[in-house]
């Protein structure tokens, strides 16, 4: 778990940043070589360009079930450990981290839910 001397509740974007390129480096052994991050109300949004997996372009082509399914299990560790970095970052709870990922451009968008309004007053 990542912790931080930061002021609970109020969301520091350099840090979702690093942590979000910190969670791509441990489960996928590469960083991420775009990101935007968008706050509204009670959501954090994440856009992201990916450097892909080169084992799993390789394997697209003749085993695309295996890939579709490394990708579901790939995301849901990525989420859970957002979930937990986030929320340790925050002092806040997450309701729901919705991701969906372009494996043609490489580009992402992450919605992150909270359970009140993360908008810094």
């Amino acid at each position: 778990m990542l912790r931080t001397s930061k002021q609970k509740n109020a969301i520091d974007k350099r840090e979702v940043i690093r942590i979000y390129n910190q969670i791509n480096q441990e489960i996928y052994d590469t960083g991420i070589s775009q990101q935007k991050i968008e706050i509204s109300e009670n959501s954090l949004m994440i856009f992201a360009v990916h450097k892909r997996v080169e084992a799993l372009k390789i394997l697209r082509d003749n085993y695309p079930e295996l890939v579709s399914y490394g990708n579901t299990a790939l995301f849901t560790e990525f989420k859970a450990k957002l979930k937990e970095n986030i929320e340790d970052l925050t002092g806040m709870n997450i309701m729901s981290i919705l991701m969906d990922y372009d494996a043609a451009t490489q580009h992402s968008c992450d919605i992150i839910y909270f359970d009140k309004n993360i908008q810094n007053k």
